[in-house]
């Protein structure tokens, strides 16, 4: 079965129903209001700079959760920065505060509160567990 949410163009997740495809049948669903609480959240990221090169995802993510409330963490393509998205504000900061300087498995981390997006057409590649 697969299930396919709805996205904007701001990356933020605003649903208010799901398409359900199985055995060539499509099946659109609205969600309940408690669902539609998820996508007024108010989501946080930090910005992430790994010195002199980037953690394993999988250390990413180990070391991001610890800090509750992880929704993604990420590197961008080829570089060394990318960004963990939490679902509240205090788990950003106690991330920031915590890791701003912090050396794992020999890399130096960077982490600051990210900026908000300028300009929505320009993305980035994810580097994302194959």
């Amino acid at each position: 079965m697969l299930c396919s949410f709805p996205r904007t163009a701001c990356d933020d997740i605003l649903l208010s129903h799901i398409s359900l495809v199985h055995g060539g049948i499509t099946m659109e669903l609205s969600l309940p209001d408690h669902y539609l609480n998820f996508a007024r959240l108010n989501f946080r990221k930090c910005f992430i700079v790994c010195t002199p090169s980037p953690l394993p995802n999988a250390v990413l993510k180990n070391v991001f959760s610890r800090f509750g409330n992880l929704i993604d963490v990420y590197m961008l393509n080829n570089r060394n920065c990318g960004f963990a998205k939490y679902a509240n504000a205090e788990s950003a900061e106690t991330a920031i505060k915590t890791l701003h300087g912090a050396e794992i498995c020999g890399i130096r981390m960077k982490v600051l509160k990210a900026e908000e997006k300028q300009d929505h057409n320009r993305k980035r590649q994810r580097i994302d567990d194959k």
